[in-house]
Formats: structure tokens, C-alpha cells, sequence
């Protein structure tokens, strides 16, 4: 299963979560990305937001 975490997640949780899952930060991709931006990419990739 993937993941993308919203801006609100940490880093460094990231990083600590990607040692067990697939997840991406929206930081990463582009910060400041909308909502819809967001759920585009998420349905996109069918991966679930958090």
C-alpha cells in the first residue's frame, strides 16, 4: 500500500515510516499543494492520504 502524508506530517516521520512503507511527503513533491492537487496525485498513484 502506498502513502502520501499532507505538509502537517513531520519529516523525520517520514523518513522513520519509510523504513516499513511506501510514503511519500507532499513537501517533497511540491510544497503549497492544493487539496485537489493532493487527491489527483493520491488517486493517481492509488495511494492513501494521511
Amino acid at each position: 500500500m502506498k502513502f502520501i502524508a499532507d505538509e502537517n506530517v513531520p519529516l523525520k516521520a517520514i523518513e522513520k515510516l519509510r523504513e516499513d512503507m511506501d510514503i511519500k511527503s507532499v513537501i517533497e513533491i511540491k510544497k503549497g499543494m492544493r487539496d485537489l492537487e493532493i487527491v489527483k496525485i493520491s488517486s493517481e498513484e492509488k495511494a492513501v492520504i494521511i
